[in-house]
Parts: C-alpha cells; sequence; structure tokens
C-alpha cells in the first residue's frame, strides 16, 4: 500500500475569493499561496494520491527557489521487529507538528510480510510563518524483520519574496487551489 496525506495547522486564508495575484501578494492569503506551489508541483510532477516517487515533486518545489526554501533534510534509517522499527520512526519524526497520519499508517501495516508506504505534507502556520514539512515513509519486511527507511525535509516560506514575485509566480502557477481542496485530493483514501 502506498498512502499520501496531508494536514494544515493554522488559520484559515482571510479570503478564499482572492484573486490569484492577491493570493501570493498578501500575507493573509499565504496559506493558499503555498496550496497553490504544492499545486503546481503535483500537477507538473504527475505526483498523485498514493505515489512512492516523490523526488521529482521536490525537485519542482524547489524551482520556488527564494520563496519557499528547504531548511532541512534528515534521513533516518531503522532495522528490527516491527514495533520497534515503527516507534524508533515515531521518534524520529519529534519535530514533524502533526503526527497522527504517521501513527495511523503504523497501524495499519498488516501481519505478516508487507510493503508500504506514505508521504505526508503538512503545513504549519505560527502567525505569518508558515512552514512545510515533507514526511517520507517505507516500511518493508514482517512481524520479525522490519525495514523503515524515514526522511524528514522542512521548508519555509520567505513572505517578503512572494509578495515580491507575485506577478512571476502567477505566470508560473496559472491555477488556484485552496488548501483544503489541495490536502482533500492529495490524500488516499482511509487517511482523511
Amino acid at each position: 500500500m502506498n498512502a499520501t496525506a496531508g494536514s494544515y495547522l493554522g488559520n484559515p486564508a482571510e479570503d478564499p475569493n482572492a484573486s490569484l495575484r492577491d493570493v501570493f501578494a498578501k500575507e493573509e492569503n499565504h496559506p493558499d499561496a503555498v496550496a497553490c506551489i504544492l499545486k503546481y508541483c503535483e500537477n507538473e510532477s504527475g505526483f498523485h494520491k498514493g505515489s512512492r516517487d516523490w523526488a521529482k515533486f521536490a525537485e519542482l518545489l524547489g524551482s520556488f527557489k527564494g520563496v519557499l526554501d528547504p531548511v532541512s533534510t534528515k534521513p533516518f534509517i531503522t532495522l528490527g521487529p516491527k514495533d520497534y522499527a515503527m516507534a524508533h520512526i515515531n521518534d524520529f519524526f519529534s519535530d514533524l507538528p502533526d503526527k497522527s497520519r504517521l501513527e495511523k499508517f503504523a497501524a495499519s501495516l498488516p501481519p505478516g510480510t508487507f510493503d508500504y508506504s506514505l508521504v505526508h505534507f503538512c503545513i504549519q502556520q505560527q502567525g505569518y510563518d508558515i512552514s512545510l514539512y515533507i514526511a517520507g515513509v517505507l516500511a518493508a519486511g514482517n512481524d520479525q524483520t522490519t525495514y523503515g527507511v524515514a526522511v524528514l525535509s522542512k521548508w519555509e516560506l520567505n513572505c517578503n519574496e512572494m509578495i515580491a514575485r507575485a506577478d512571476e509566480l502567477v505566470v508560473k502557477t496559472k491555477l488556484k487551489e485552496q488548501l483544503d481542496n489541495w490536502l482533500d485530493g492529495i490524500t488516499s483514501s482511509g487517511y482523511e
């Protein structure tokens, strides 16, 4: 099973009916602006519900350098019984603001042999600071021996750069997608 999930922690955008330019040009609409960037990356990379490989998605996200910049990327590998491996992956994601999807993923691992993956996008807004977390998990094996690989990337939004480049971003993305709609669209069945 390959699952994709998204979550958003913060206040909704001030004007859900704002023009695309206002989404990028006005700080109060920046949660929707991040969703527009994510939807653009999804469309252009072919990333869809349950996709396991988000490398092209991440490459496209990197094309927004200056507006949305990676702050850190941490990999993690563990090996052991399933519960042990998943507990260590859970500990590794201690900086992830919303681990509910990860917990649901860990609980869904079936007895016996499995090969599951989860890509989780989490947007956190604190005041006008907006961070994007991308957590990727691959767990394969069985109850006795589980191989777990995890990656956590954190990206930060530069509001001033987004405002300054609003016209360029409108041309580049050519769409307006509200955050809730993007999260609903990217989340695999069972992870709502």
